[in-house]
Parts: structure tokens; C-alpha cells; sequence
């Protein structure tokens, strides 16, 4: 799913000056997933001009591929536990109206 935002716009050389971290996490990223690393890297430009802290206006979407908060507690919730993240998937629930929050707020787990 693709949301539309407006995003900063993106440097004259499509990348960021210090984005070796980022591009290196992208490209970790697409081997460990058999994503196509440069499939990932358009889309991470696209969506927030290769800023890992980019948060949309009038949303909940952020990072560097805009997800929004319910897609990520989804994401967490689901293959956290394969990733060693099982403690902060644990502390995602679904409430009654079929949304998912943490309720603990020592987890830590902030949008």
C-alpha cells in the first residue's frame, strides 16, 4: 500500500550527505529480505529522501519508507519474534475495536 504524502525534496545527487549508515541498512536490508536493493533504495528515496527520521504532515507515517503506526505494530506483532524482537511483539495487542497498541509505555515503543 502507498500512501501519498508530500516529502522533503531529494538532494541534487539523490543522496544524502552521511547516507552511507542509511544505504548500508537498505542494502542489509534487501539480502536479508531477497528484496532488490535497488527497488528498496527508489522507494526509500520516494518516500522520504533517504531521511530514517522523515514524518509526514496530517499522518502517523514515518521513517525512511513511510510506513504508518498500525502497519508497523502489524509488522512487529507478526515477524518480531523471527527477529529477536519477541519482548516488544508480546506487547502489541489488538483492543476490542481491531486496532493494535502497546499499552505499556515502558516498552518504549513510540510513534
Amino acid at each position: 500500500m502507498f500512501m501519498l504524502f508530500t516529502t522533503p525534496a531529494a538532494p541534487k545527487n539523490g543522496v544524502k550527505e552521511g547516507a552511507d549508515t542509511v544505504l548500508n541498512a537498505i542494502r542489509e536490508g534487501a539480502q536479508k529480505s531477497g528484496t532488490d536493493f535497488s527497488y528498496l533504495l527508489k522507494t526509500a528515496k520516494q518516500e522520504s529522501s533517504l531521511d530514517p527520521k522523515a514524518k509526514a504532515t496530517g499522518s502517523s507515517a514515518t521513517g525512511l519508507f513511510q510506513f504508518v503506526e498500525q502497519t508497523w505494530l502489524k509488522t512487529l506483532k507478526e515477524s518480531g519474534p523471527q527477529l529477536g524482537l519477541s519482548r516488544y511483539a508480546s506487547a502489541v495487542v489488538e483492543t476490542k475495536s481491531g486496532r493494535l497498541d502497546v499499552p505499556d509505555p515502558a516498552m518504549g515503543i513510540k510513534f
